[in-house]
């Protein structure tokens, strides 16, 4: 049995909202998402990125996250980085530093970021990990129409605002 024009989904993983839905270990029904909102990469793996963008927002480091993913190969990332906290970090490792966004491009700072990267990859299952990430160096703003007013990012302005960016994390994939 199938649901809608879609065979491979059957109507009881599917809500009246068009959730779909999971069960864990436990047998307990959880709601992963709403359809609209899943990611399916060019393999076929479907994911939530609110999922994967809560678990970086955890980090004091970033700010900000827009997960990307959409029909590619792998999931990336658009990362933006909080001031403060990268002087902090900087200073304890012995690094100069300064709240600038000059700090954002030295090697020993992006070196930084890919650990605390892999540190928030490690909460995640293997097809939802960040393989590759930008950093913004303008926070995403609700004027610039990147942001709903329920503060949902509006991923289709990120994808036409951040095309070379984005583009630059795949280029040579």
């Amino acid at each position: 049995m199938s649901h809608g024009n879609n065979p491979g989904i059957h109507p009881e993983r599917v809500s009246e909202k068009r959730r779909y839905r999971a069960t864990d270990k436990a047998g307990f029904l959880t709601i992963t998402d709403r359809k609209i909102n899943l990611m399916i990469t060019s393999s076929g793996k479907h994911t939530a990125p609110q999922k994967i963008e809560t678990v970086f927002r955890s980090d004091p480091l970033f700010t900000q996250d827009v997960v990307i993913g959409v029909r590619r190969h792998f999931r990336s990332a658009l990362l933006t980085i909080n001031l403060d906290q990268a002087a902090l970090i900087s200073s304890q490792r012995g690094l100069a530093c300064n709240a600038s966004q000059a700090l954002l491009d030295g090697p020993a700072f992006i070196a930084i970021v890919d650990e605390h990267v892999a540190e928030r990859n490690s909460h995640l299952a293997g097809f939802e990990t960040i393989k590759r990430y930008r950093i913004s160096k303008k926070e995403l703003s609700p004027e610039a129409g990147e942001w709903r007013p329920s503060l949902k990012v509006k991923r289709n302005v990120i994808q036409k605002t951040y095309i070379d960016l984005i583009e630059s994390v795949y280029a040579d994939a």
